[in-house]
């Protein structure tokens, strides 16, 4: 049923690959990060979380998924546009792409809370 190896398009454009078959809903790119982007464990959460707020992974959420073109860049002051990922802006209208960086991340760390039974 599903073929692992990438199709010749994948292969050679991986980017513009991402950008079309990226996740376009915030539950998708939650349930995405959660498991295909993550590094740490679902015990270690805590303690990212802890550390900083988990600034470097809503900076990581911004770039992946094209939400923002940048997350609270601290050496601008203008906000930043939104990123390429239209069907995504599309999906939930007009909201600030930081604030959008923000709600998908507070969706990550209620998933990651369920799934350890938090």
């Amino acid at each position: 049923m599903g073929d692992s190896k990438p199709s010749l398009f994948a292969r050679w454009f991986p980017n513009l690959h991402w950008r079309w078959t990226c996740p376009d809903s915030i539950d998708d790119i939650a349930t995405d990060f959660i498991h295909n982007q993550n590094e740490w464990s679902l015990d270690d959460w805590p303690d990212v979380l802890a550390y900083d707020d988990g600034f470097p992974q809503r900076r990581r959420i911004s770039a992946i998924y094209g939400v923002a073109e940048f997350y609270k860049n601290p050496n601008r002051e203008d906000p930043p546009g939104p990123g390429w990922n239209r069907r995504l802006r599309k999906s939930v209208g007009q909201i600030d792409p930081e604030q959008l960086v923000d709600f998908i991340f507070d969706r990550v760390v209620t998933q990651i809370a369920k799934d350890r039974g938090v």
